[in-house]
């Protein structure tokens, strides 16, 4: 008698697991240069000073966040997967029916789809 397995094959398993550390790598890429550019606009100036000191303390809080989640920039993954619509009524954008992957973690990372738990997209996590 065999038993029925739900893991990938290890072939499939290496391949998925060497897509999420590129995927990891280039995130933090991402962070690290985001990072960097805060610092390098920062002392923030402007016409009014309370104006740049409100800017300078979001940009700083961003970039602290964005710091403290460089050793873990997500826990977790969710893929939406394509779904046929009843009728071309229902979809509003061709997107919808398109398979997006999104990751989940402390805080948002622009460009990088990964959203922070806080946020409307995480709330299935």
């Amino acid at each position: 008698m065999t038993q029925a397995t739900t893991s990938p094959p290890p072939d499939d398993r290496d391949a998925a697991f060497a897509e999420e550390e590129a995927k990891l790598a280039e995130v933090v890429r991402a962070m690290r240069q985001d990072i960097q550019g805060i610092k390098d606009r920062s002392p923030v100036t402007a016409a009014h000073q309370e104006a740049a000191d409100r800017t300078q303390k979001s940009l700083d809080e961003i970039g602290g966040n964005l710091k403290d989640a460089l050793a873990q920039p997500y826990f977790g993954r969710m893929d939406y997967l394509p779904v046929e619509a009843p009728s071309p009524v229902h979809v509003q954008n061709r997107e919808q029916l398109e398979q997006k992957r999104i990751y989940v973690g402390a805080t948002f990372v622009d460009g990088q789809e990964v959203y922070s738990w806080t946020g409307p997209v995480a709330r299935r996590w």
